[in-house]
């Protein structure tokens, strides 16, 4: 006997599919490349973007995959069904192949266990044939891809779980005192790895077996032990909040598990929900390596994970601060390594320095926030120069830079965060074409355009006769990055 769910399985097979259907769908699925595409060289503003998913997307580049765990308030409504599958498709034909989870944390204590299973049925199917409009194939993990092993623990100080978590026994007809955890047992790893290799989009609403009983889990916890299993290239939480959100409601750029989650757990503003998702991202930043990037995001900016990682408004979540951000004061004591601040600089911008640069740093530097990695390596900097002596003199941040490889992983923000710790004042400059400037018109208290080549950005001061001087003294500095690029290989 099949369910409703089975039956809408079986109507999406597309061998059930006429002909004049399949036409149809091929049609949808034409236009919706080309708007996709020309809605890409529209957005290209900086061939950056471009060197940058030739290097890491481009079908040279080793396979990327994404655990795509999706709210199930995206998914309840036909716009945002409509908008997953358009992000998802998008991914997959641009070279970071999708694993999509989903299955809400609320409804386990709202509906029965057969109900719930149903319901995630529904969701799998409809996700399916609207993925398949737009030409690309997914396929749904069936209960049996995985078992799972329930065991018992105690109350542990500073745990999160509430009623909706699952303490609710999910229908197994008890209830356990500091609640039900589940382990994932058996995966079907070959089953995944056969549907990205046949170009489909594989779909699990977490749901697994247990002594051949379908059991819906908690999707954090299967994206937890999906991730210990896969270790993604990224893994995306893609909710309407569109990140961690801070007491003004806007998503927090970095979130640092060692130095914010007490913090956000105790924060007034963070929800219920919100904290057991915390609780769940602390466990799976701690399995997977440093290479993966978890994100939490909104649906419609998913798809700036492969293209503006560095504009998307989003929140980036890290086990630790793996870079360090180091102050200088001078240059030449011998701690600075200059070759390598010289190609920093250069890789960021795409183009060559003036060749007396830092010549003219020796006589203008203020200080130097050079973000180095474990390795030793360069990955991001802050110039800052000041012409004279006097206290009431404006700092200039005269170059801003992240290494292109390092772009999109919160670098900025964290050189950002000791600059304003440091600095109460601050003036700089930006190309009018610069893609980066919706993040300064952000981050900055005023601005202005002064000529048609460049816009002023400032903070931390209010009054107008320095408004006026630190203007007209941004546009006379002179040019130090070179007008043609670099040569670049694209091999």
């Amino acid at each position: 006997i099949h369910s409703e769910a089975d039956a809408l399985y079986l109507k999406a097979d597309p061998s059930s599919l006429g002909g004049g259907e399949e036409d149809e769908t091929l049609l949808h699925s034409n236009e919706q490349h080309r708007k996709e595409f020309e809605g890409f060289l529209r957005g290209v503003k900086d061939i950056k973007d471009v060197h940058n998913w030739l290097k890491h997307y481009s079908k040279d580049a080793p396979r990327k995959i994404a655990i795509v765990k999706i709210s199930r308030r995206i998914l309840e409504t036909s716009y945002g069904m409509e908008q997953a599958a358009s992000a998802l498709s998008f991914m997959y034909r641009f070279g970071l192949q999708p694993i999509v989870v989903h299955g809400g944390l609320n409804e386990l204590a709202k509906y029965s266990q057969p109900e719930i299973v149903e319901k995630r049925k529904e969701f799998s199917v409809t996700l399916k044939e609207t993925i398949r409009k737009y030409g690309v194939g997914a396929t749904i993990f069936q209960e049996d891809v995985c078992q799972i092993e329930p065991f018992i623990d105690s109350p542990k100080q500073g745990s999160y779980h509430s009623d909706d978590d699952l303490s609710s026994g999910l229908g197994l007809g008890f209830h356990v005192p500091g609640g039900l955890k589940l382990k994932l047992k058996n995966f079907d790893y070959d089953r995944l790895t056969q549907a990205l290799d046949k170009g489909k989009i594989p779909i699990w609403d977490s749901v697994a077996d247990l002594e051949g009983v379908a059991i819906p889990i908690n999707s954090d916890v299967t994206v937890y032990e999906l991730a210990k299993i896969v270790k993604p290239y990224r893994i995306i939480f893609a909710c309407n909040d569109g990140g961690i959100i801070d007491k003004d409601n806007k998503p927090i750029p970095v979130v640092y598990m060692d130095k914010d989650y007490e913090e956000l757990m105790h924060a007034p503003w963070v929800t219920l929900r919100r904290r057991v998702l915390l609780e769940q991202m602390k466990r799976i930043v701690s399995c997977v390596p440093s290479s993966t990037t978890v994100v939490v995001t909104s649906m419609e900016a998913v798809t700036h994970q492969l293209f503006y990682p560095r504009l998307a408004d989003e929140t980036i979540v890290k086990r630790c601060e793996e870079n360090k951000v180091y102050v200088y004061k001078v240059l030449d004591d011998g701690n600075i390594d200059m070759r390598k601040l010289r190609e920093l600089v250069e890789d960021s911008f795409g183009r060559p320095l003036v060749d007396d640069y830092f010549e003219y740093l020796h006589n203008h530097l203020y200080k130097l926030y050079l973000v180095t990695s474990a390795t030793d390596e360069y990955q991001g900097c802050a110039i800052i120069t000041l012409e004279g002596s006097s206290e009431e003199e404006i700092p200039y941040l005269c170059k801003f830079c992240v290494k292109r490889a390092a772009q999109g992983l919160g670098l900025g923000d964290l050189i950002w965060r000791s600059l304003q710790r440091d600095e109460t004042r601050l003036f700089w400059r930006s190309r009018n074409n610069n893609p980066l400037n919706p993040w300064y018109f952000q981050r900055a208290q005023g601005s202005f355009r002064g000529d048609p080549h460049f816009t002023v950005f400032w903070y931390g001061d209010d009054n107008f006769e320095d408004g006026v001087s630190i203007i007209n003294s941004a546009l006379a500095k002179p040019v130090t990055v070179l007008p043609y690029p670099k040569k670049e290989s694209f091999t």
